[in-house]
């Protein structure tokens, strides 16, 4: 059995703050060797929920 490890981000329900989260979490904008570390791992990043705000 493979074991599992999880980390949450609870992001304040702040449109500007969750848009520039975003951003500096998008595809391309993060450094080459954690990206490669993650990858190398067989990490996944899953997304769940919005804020009650319905800030995306």
């Amino acid at each position: 059995m493979s074991r599992r490890c999880c980390f949450a981000l609870d992001l304040v329900a702040d449109a500007a703050l969750i848009a520039e989260y975003e951003r500096a979490h998008a595809t391309g904008n993060g450094r080459a060797e954690v990206t490669a570390a993650i990858r190398a791992h067989g990490s996944s990043t899953w997304r769940y929920g919005v804020p009650a705000t319905g800030c995306s």
